[in-house]
This record gives C-alpha cells, sequence and structure tokens, in this order.
C-alpha cells in the first residue's frame, strides 16, 4: 500500500501546509470584522501595568489572557488586527495540539482531518477572530485532552507493589 505520509517529514509538511492554510482562512476576516465593544474593552483592560490590568480583569477571569495579550501588544503595537492575530496564532498553536493528541489516538490521516474539522467548526472561527479571552481557550483546551490522554496512557501503579511497600509501617509495624 502506498502511504500518503511518506514519514515523519512528510507529515511535518503537510502539517505546516494545513497550519498555514487556517491561518490564511482567517485573514479575509481581518478587515471585514467591526471592533465591537467587548473587543474593545478587552483591549482596554489589557493597557497599563501588571497591576493595573490584573486590577481591571473581571472577577469571572483570570488574568493570564489579559497579561498575555499586554505583552503581546507592547511587542507589536496596540491595534485591532494585532489582537486578532494573537488571536489566531493561538488557534494554531491549539490545532498543534490537536493534532498531537489525534495522533496519540490514531495515526495516519486522521490527525489531519481532526484538525481540518477543528478550525472549520463555527464556534473555532469566531472564537479565534474575537479578541477575548476565549481565543486562550482555544489552545488550552486541545492541551489539555493531549495531557489528559498521556496521563491515563501511563502505566499504572500496581497496588500489590505499594501495599507491600507500605505494610511494614502499618499500625504497629513502627
Amino acid at each position: 500500500m502506498i502511504s500518503l505520509l511518506p514519514g515523519k517529514t512528510g507529515r511535518l509538511f503537510l502539517f505546516t501546509l494545513l497550519l498555514l492554510l487556517i491561518v490564511a482562512s482567517r485573514a479575509p476576516y481581518f478587515k471585514i470584522l467591526e471592533l465591537d465593544a467587548h473587543d474593545a474593552w478587552t483591549m482596554w483592560v489589557s493597557v497599563g501595568t501588571p497591576p493595573q490590568i490584573i486590577n481591571r480583569t473581571p472577577y469571572d477571569w483570570g488574568p493570564l489572557y489579559y497579561l498575555i495579550l499586554a505583552a503581546w501588544q507592547a511587542l507589536v503595537g496596540n491595534h485591532v488586527e494585532t489582537g486578532r492575530v494573537l488571536s489566531v496564532l493561538w488557534l494554531a498553536l491549539g490545532s498543534a495540539f490537536l493534532y498531537r493528541a489525534a495522533r496519540r489516538l490514531r495515526a495516519g490521516i486522521t490527525p489531519f482531518l481532526a484538525v481540518l474539522i477543528y478550525a472549520a467548526s463555527s464556534g473555532i472561527l469566531l472564537l479565534s477572530l474575537n479578541i477575548r479571552g476565549y481565543a486562550l481557550q482555544i489552545a488550552l483546551l486541545p492541551l489539555a485532552f493531549w495531557l489528559m490522554l498521556g496521563y491515563f496512557d501511563a502505566p499504572v501503579l500496581n497496588v500489590k507493589r505499594l501495599l507491600l511497600l507500605v505494610a511494614p509501617y502499618g499500625r504497629d509495624g513502627v
């Protein structure tokens, strides 16, 4: 059988093309979308010193996204398009984590299809173009899934050996 993915280099090349396709598919929306109140408010929260950002962070959100957005704005500038680029970069990172998780479950073309379906879903499309804390979740949820798979694939601690190790230190053992 002829493989569509001839080795590690072929998979890397195909995945790089897939990530470029995902990022390029978001670019036309940058100029079309208008700045709404939520995006403007999120960018305003992330301006200032870290203590000011933490003080302005809503009670139901953690400050991590706003601090990262502040560092991003200090690096590339405070503009709507740069904020949206950060959200798209979070999507690319989340797609990479999802690829690794799907590859752990099944090899071949399946991880590529999982990433395509993930990136093409309407909810992810919306979240990857908005400047909100949900964009960070686009990257962290696939990371959590990948880490969970690794946790459950780890060898199980043998309970009998643990009991034999701990038994001498029981009630009368010390």
